[in-house]
């Protein structure tokens, strides 16, 4: 006898569930293929308190349809039967979605029984249906799994998140280093450009500066020196020697100023004083 579905969604059943039983033992032939046992109606209307029974037996399949208000340490199903429950061949899946306030050391008890419980099929597999967000880990998995001799359990494991935690320490360093490069960058440019800056003008107010007073104060130190040493030595030897060697040498030592004025000047003195001595 095969191919039963039995589902149970509230109260309590004093006696045993089957999934298939033959009384004749002459004619007990496949009692397990097929047979599902569902606690909870479906994922969208599941299980709203913990059911209990004596015992179950010969199920290939059973269902379980948990609340999305479900906590850690909650009963599904309750056996009172202080003898063994058979899973061997029984593949047990659990549904659950959108479950708030569980932690990595969650177990939420499938099935929890006064006598023992033996591993199913699929113990440890990961269960495909299950769909919870857990504080602190990532790629969270459900597992269905024997915790002790007389419960099996939906338990959940995962990565260790540590997205937040490298952002922040990433975000800080990153600022901090940051802020030390450009402000190396912008003192090196700045100091850079100001120095180039400072250089051309300074170079240039310094050049023009420097030209104009250097330009000023030797034009009149040349002048008069010049127009002095000529205007003397012109003179002098104009009056000596006579007006044609004091033009010379005044206008030579002079210089163009200097030269055309003494040698004028000594010249025309020379020249009257030598030709007055002379005579």
């Amino acid at each position: 006898m095969n191919n039963n579905s039995i589902t149970y969604t509230g109260g309590q059943v004093k006696g045993d569930i089957y999934g298939g039983r033959v009384l004749d033992e002459k004619t007990k032939g496949d009692q397990l293929t097929g047979n599902v046992l569902n606690i909870g109606e479906s994922k969208a209307k599941p299980l709203a308190n913990t059911l209990s029974a004596k015992n179950l037996y010969n199920f290939e399949t059973i269902n379980f349809f948990l609340p999305s208000s479900v906590k850690n340490g909650f009963v599904a199903l309750k056996l009172t039967d202080t003898g063994a429950t058979d899973l061997k061949q029984t593949t047990v899946n659990a549904y659950l979605e959108n479950a708030k306030g569980l932690t990595a050391d969650s177990k939420i008890h499938l099935i929890q029984t006064a006598g023992s419980v033996t591993v199913p099929k699929n113990n440890g597999a990961k269960q495909n249906n299950v769909k919870v967000s857990i504080a602190g880990l990532i790629n969270v998995l459900g597992k269905v799994q024997l915790t002790d001799t007389k419960t099996l359990s939906l338990v959940f494991s995962g990565d260790k998140d540590t997205g937040s935690t490298g952002g922040s320490t990433g975000g800080s360093t990153g600022g901090s280093t940051g802020g030390s490069t450009g402000g190396s960058t912008g003192g090196s440019t700045g100091g850079s450009t100001g120095g180039s800056t400072g250089g051309s003008t300074g170079g240039s107010t310094g050049g023009s500066t420097g030209g104009s007073t250097g330009g000023s104060t030797g034009g009149s130190t040349g002048g008069d020196t010049g127009g002095s040493t000529g205007g003397s030595t012109g003179g002098s030897t104009g009056g000596s020697t006579g007006g044609s060697t004091g033009g010379s040498t005044g206008g030579s030592t002079g210089g163009s100023t200097g030269g055309s004025t003494g040698g004028s000047t000594g010249g025309s003195t020379g020249g009257s004083t030598g030709g007055s001595t002379g005579g």
